[in-house]
């Protein structure tokens, strides 16, 4: 009966730590999609010869 119990426990303890694996991996795809983001705007577009601070040190 104490097997049972212990089997019981077990296996509820699973599921519950399967449903924080399943959170974690959504949380890190979005914090993944926010750091694409921020990387994406660091980037100046193609064709893109400068801009304020360049431009200070041609003149």
């Amino acid at each position: 009966m104490n097997e049972t119990k212990d089997i019981g426990d077990l296996q509820t303890e699973i599921k519950v730590l399967k449903s924080e694996v399943r959170e974690l991996r959504e949380f890190i795809k979005v914090l993944y999609s926010l750091v694409m983001e921020d990387e994406e705007e660091e980037y100046a577009p193609s064709g893109f010869s400068g801009g304020i601070e360049v431009g200070r040190f041609n003149t």
